[in-house]
């Protein structure tokens, strides 16, 4: 079991990767999504999932990977005053036109191989930047 803290490290550990593609980022947070549960959360009642989002703002492609968890230790406490989502923002540069519109798919349990995950990607509009480099990444906690 981890703890936010742990995953949050991991993030920090991932951001400070130099020249990793957007690919080598998601399976490094699809192979913690696997292998790692949030302590105190409950898969069957979508205690830990991820959500894959995009968007395009000002010229640029912003992809936020959340991991959007409810440790609850507390039976008598709400969804909504636990859930917390911890968000790696990637942000790329757009050079050429591209057909983007925003989007968003859930992972809501964890899939037996890496490579299952990116079924849906490969589907989407943001598989074109698979290989690219994010210009930059942030890291971001916040309550629901």
């Amino acid at each position: 079991m981890r703890t936010i803290s742990n995953y949050i490290s991991e993030l920090n550990q991932i951001k400070e990767i130099k020249d990793a593609t957007f690919e080598e980022i998601l399976k490094l947070i699809f192979a913690s999504y696997s292998n790692n549960r949030i302590k105190n959360t409950k898969l069957s009642e979508d205690g830990d999932m991820l959500l894959i989002q995009w968007n395009i703002e000002k010229g640029k492609l912003i992809i936020s990977i959340v991991r959007q968890v409810f440790s609850q230790e507390n039976e008598d406490i709400e969804f909504d005053d636990l859930a917390q989502q911890l968000e790696l923002k990637l942000e790329f540069k757009i050079e050429i036109k591209v057909e983007i519109s925003h989007g968003n798919f859930w992972i809501e349990k964890p899939r037996l191989k890496i490579e299952d995950y990116f079924y849906e990607i490969k589907s989407k509009n943001i598989s074109k930047f698979l290989t690219r480099i994010p210009n930059s990444i942030e890291i971001n906690k916040s309550y629901i």
